[in-house]
């Protein structure tokens, strides 16, 4: 199982609220501008991998497109959500997972003075 907490203005709201599925993806060292980009910018206003230049594939559990140069990606089936104020969180059950052992995982560490943005693990 897995959750993932997501504002309910947000595109991806919509769509997790609409499939009652979901990918997770985490990235690695060279996505960091996909990374910001993805987290500032709404699908409902362009397409985000167009716009990156990440590759994509079909996920082989639920269907939907999993990040093929990514550390990790979880494919996830909707449980159940939980409303949290202006969030909800949504809990899957992860039915694949795909790791890629080469790869370091990359974490956005959030903006905070004298720090770096990402960090590998």
């Amino acid at each position: 199982m897995i959750a993932v907490s997501v504002n309910k203005a947000n595109y991806t709201h919509d769509l997790i609220t609409g499939s009652k599925q979901f990918v997770i993806a985490a990235a690695n060292k060279g996505m960091e501008k996909a990374v910001l980009y993805f987290g500032n910018t709404s699908g409902r206003d362009v397409d985000k991998f167009k716009a990156t230049g990440l590759k994509t594939q079909k996920g082989e559990a639920v269907g939907l497109p999993i990040l093929s140069d990514a550390s990790i990606n979880f494919e996830c089936k909707l449980v159940n959500s939980v409303e949290t104020g202006d969030h909800t969180i949504f809990i899957g059950e992860v039915v694949a997972a795909w790791r890629d052992n080469n790869k370091k995982v990359l974490m956005y560490m959030g903006k905070q003075p004298g720090k770096r943005l990402f960090e590998e693990f």
